[in-house]
This record gives C-alpha cells, structure tokens and sequence, in this order.
C-alpha cells in the first residue's frame, strides 16, 4: 500500500513539472529576426557574434513574468516539420536544438537572447545548423522540448526586408501586436523594438510637451494625491486605533469598579457576621433551622436503656490448655511398642 502510494505521488509530481515546463515554453515568441547579407558590409546594423562575425539573427523574447529556460527547444525553417505524419525522430532530424548548459538561455521576465542563423553550430550554443535567405522567403518555427508542440512560426515573404533590416513584433496604437519592418538604424537585438506602436504615444507626448511641464505637473499631482489618501488613512486608522484604546480602558476600569463593589459589599458582610463569610453565615442558620424543625433524627426520650450482660469472653480460664493424665500417657506408649514389634 505505501508503494502504491509513493508510486502515485511521484507519478503526480512528474506530471506537475511537465505541465509547468511546457506552460513555461509558451511563454517564448519570436520577437524579431534580422536578414545579413554575409557578403555585404554594413557595420551600422550588423551584429556581431562571439567571433566577431555577421549573419542573419533571431531574437526570441520571454513574455511572461517569470523566468523560463529555452534549453532543449528546437527551432527549424524547414516547413516540413509541421507535417503531424511525421515521427518525433524525423522532425527532430530537421531542427536544430538549443543545448542545456549554457546561462544564457535562461531567460527572465521579458528577457531576449539572439541566436544567429549561420548554420555553424560548432560556434556555440547560440548558432543553429541553418542559415535564413536574405532575398527569399524566410520560414521559422520554434518547437517545445517534446520535438511535437508547436510554440511559435513566423514567416517572412520574398522582398520584405534588405541586407541589415529586420522583421519585428510591435505594437500598434490600439495595442495589438503586428509584425513591422524596422529600418537598419533601428534594428534592436536584444531589446525591444522601436518605430511604431505604442512607441508614438511617446514620440507625441513629447512633441505635445517638449519642455516637461505637463509632466511635473502631472507627477505632482499623482504624488500629492497619493499623499492625501496617505494621510486620510492613516488619520482614520490612528482614531480607530485610540477609539479601541478607550473602550479597552473602559472595559478595564469598569471591571475594577465592579470587583471594589464586591470586596466592599463582601467587607460589610463580614463586619454583620463578626467574621464569617456570608454564605457560610448563611448556610450555618439553615442546617439549624432544619434541624430545629425536624431534622432527621427521632425524638428520644434521654433515658439510658442498656442493661449490663456477663460473658465469659475474658475468662483467663479458658485460655489454658488442658493437663494431661498420667496413666493414659503409660497407655499410649505401650501402644506404641506393640505396634513396633
């Protein structure tokens, strides 16, 4: 039975800690992807890898708020991988896996890493085993570590960006994510985007105040009222505080004044009673009065009726043993020699 019951636990607890990893691989997306020409020179927008070299990149963004670890994911631009006929081991064949070990693929909330597609794996972990075409179209897909759970795709048509622009996630100004063509001077790796979105709003609040007073005063004004209700609560709360130190004072005195009331009234009837304490003054004065009238006893007549009666109880006499004659003691010892012989 506790076998059973281990079993089940453990079985629980794998169970939990899939759910929870695969929870946390959806929190990954691609975030922005970024087409080099390896053959053209463009510094102003090239970034770099740990050898100092340019490719196409792709930046993948944790969007929750917790930290999840990308290791053992796969990502692929084969779109043969969404085929569901295939097995796990023929997908896994078409993908490049994100290796454990490395601390930068645990990522924090709202944190990015950039892998470069290259195709050179023997880089590092950070480089996959395909490069992405700067003039054709371009298909990304990022699996879970299952090899069989599509957590994002994105695809990018023929023509869309040149040498050094990138694709990026942005939010437009209803606050709906879109996919926007960022410029060479604004490509982000490793950060979020800017261009469009929300990033306006922004641009025109300081178009609108250009030297910062709408803002102080705002701030200002967000402070004091934060202030006032500081100062409401905490006013409402110190009279709650005093209130409840008063009625516990009450309480306290009334309750002393009640137990002075007892003592003196219990001083003034020890005083009537020369001593005795009331209730046993009390109870003393009913056994009497219930023994006065009636009581529990017979009415006797105060005449002694015991009459003397003589037993030989104590008689020393008796006590004794009797004497023993001695001819029947002659006779018992020849009995005795008879019997003998």
């Amino acid at each position: 039975m506790k076998m059973k019951i281990k079993l089940f636990t453990l079985a629980t607890m794998l169970l939990a800690t899939t759910m929870a990893m695969a929870q946390g691989a959806q929190s990954f997306r691609f975030s922005e992807v970024c087409l080099v020409n390896p053959n053209d020179s463009c510094p102003t927008s090239s970034y770099l890898d740990e050898y100092g070299q340019q490719s196409s990149w792709i930046e993948i963004e944790n969007s929750s708020y917790s930290t999840h670890d990308l290791r053992g994911c796969y990502i692929t631009n084969n779109r043969k991988a969404l085929d569901p006929n295939l097995s796990v081991p023929e997908r896994i064949e078409m993908m490049s896996i994100i290796v454990s070990g490395d601390s930068r693929t645990n990522l924090t909330a709202k944190q990015r890493i950039v892998l470069f597609a290259d195709g050179k794996v023997n880089r590092g972990t950070l480089h996959t085993n395909f490069c992405l075409d700067p003039e054709g179209e371009n298909f990304i897909a990022l699996f879970d570590g299952n090899a069989k759970t599509l957590i994002d795709s994105l695809t990018i048509p023929a023509g869309t960006l040149t040498s050094g622009q990138s694709f990026s996630l942005l939010a437009d100004d209803e606050g709906n994510m879109i996919w926007a063509v960022t410029p060479v001077e604004e490509v982000t790796p490793k950060a979020p985007a800017v261009g469009t979105g929300h990033n306006n709003k922004v641009a025109e609040w300081k178009e609108k105040d250009p030297h910062g007073f709408a803002m102080a005063i705002i701030s200002m004004c967000i402070v004091l009222g934060c202030l006032a209700l500081l100062y409401v609560f905490f006013h409402i709360f110190g009279w709650t505080l005093n209130r409840m130190a008063k009625l516990a004072r009450v309480k306290a005195i009334r309750k002393i004044h009640e137990e002075a009331e007892r003592l003196a009234t219990m001083a003034k009837q020890g005083r009537e009673t020369q001593g005795i304490e009331y209730e046993n003054y009390v109870a003393a004065i009913s056994l009497a009065m219930h023994e006065y009238l009636g009581g529990t006893h017979d009415m006797e007549s105060g005449v002694l009726t015991i009459t003397p009666h003589t037993t030989s109880w104590n008689n020393k006499e008796d006590e004794m043993l009797a004497t023993p004659l001695k001819q029947q003691a002659t006779t018992n010892l020849s009995n005795i020699k008879n019997s003998a012989e």
